[in-house]
Order: structure tokens, then C-alpha cells, then sequence
């Protein structure tokens, strides 16, 4: 099987994501979706609400609003 032997191991050993670590996952997902269908103001209402920190509401939602903006 091809790949990074010591990479493989690595891997092998890592911890598995806690389930508050997957549950923040999704509900960013959820956020992305709403922002799409929504706008960005209540998607990012809805996330505050689920308790997910300002700092990744703002990397997920706001960032790639000010990339964007400054393509020519």
C-alpha cells in the first residue's frame, strides 16, 4: 500500500476529535449552509446562539466575504 510509512504511524496513534469538537463542526456547516441561503448576519446569530466562539465565526463567515471583496 503506497504512502508515508511514518505518517501512517503517526496517524495510527492520533486521539479522536471530541464529540463537542464534531458537534461545532456540523453546526459550522450548518452555519455555511445558512449564510448561503440566509445571508451572513443571521447565520452568524444562529451560531452565537449555539455557543460557538467569536473568533470561528469570524474565519468562517466574514472572511471570505473581505477576500472577495478586494478580487479585481
Amino acid at each position: 500500500m503506497p504512502g508515508c510509512r511514518h505518517r501512517k504511524t503517526r496517524r495510527k496513534h492520533l486521539q479522536p476529535l471530541r464529540r463537542r469538537d464534531i458537534t461545532t463542526r456540523m453546526l459550522v456547516e450548518i452555519g455555511i449552509q445558512y449564510a448561503t441561503i440566509l445571508g451572513t448576519e443571521l447565520a452568524a446569530v444562529f451560531l452565537r446562539r449555539q455557543a460557538i466562539p467569536e473568533a470561528v465565526i469570524n474565519r468562517v463567515l466574514l472572511l471570505p466575504l473581505t477576500k472577495a471583496s478586494h478580487r479585481f
